[in-house]
């Protein structure tokens, strides 16, 4: 009784970070976005973020204390394709003002999350050209929080890979 009663404190526990990771990272992103289509796109990624947590394929993300998004931007269908990863799991879907989809497609490979994992720009851009697979014709943009136990940001780190960036002018 003891036991099942810890574990559920502490499943709620952990759900009640990953609701305040997911509030911090829509506050974090939402200050550094410039367009209106970004806050826009930002405010339904939180939307879709909480009902994720809701369905429980999200709680991973208060287990680790580095977190990894990585979303591709398609301006000609409007929708945002997102991939969330930590050590523990991953979780792909995409979305638009029209709704979320969960993806069993797996938007990048294990090499390429890797090196994302481990922050070696150069040898992404490398292998970003090499095999072209990178941006697939999306702007990308990788961000990496780093959390502290209670789900407070305690640092992030972005960069961007540009549909054009691999093109020789």
């Amino acid at each position: 009784m003891i036991l099942t009663m810890s574990i559920l404190f502490s499943c709620k526990g952990q759900m009640q970070i990953a609701k305040k990771i997911s509030r911090n990272i829509w506050k974090e992103n939402v200050s550094f976005s410039q367009s209106k289509k970004a806050k826009k796109n930002e405010k339904l990624a939180f939307k879709y973020r909480n009902e994720l947590l809701k369905k429980g394929v999200l709680d991973f993300i208060s287990v680790e204390k580095k977190l990894y998004i990585l979303e591709g931007y398609d301006f000609e269908t409007d929708i945002v394709y997102v991939t969330i990863w930590n050590k523990k799991d991953s979780i792909s879907f995409s979305y638009n003002d029209k709704g979320l989809k969960l993806s069993d497609e797996v938007f990048i490979s294990q090499k390429l999350k890797g090196l994302l994992s481990v922050w070696n720009l150069e040898a992404v851009k490398s292998y970003a050209k090499g095999e072209r697979a990178i941006t697939g014709g999306l702007d990308m943009y990788i961000t990496c929080y780093i959390t502290n136990r209670t789900g407070n940001i305690e640092k992030v780190i972005r960069d961007s890979f540009q549909q054009f960036d691999d093109l020789d002018w």
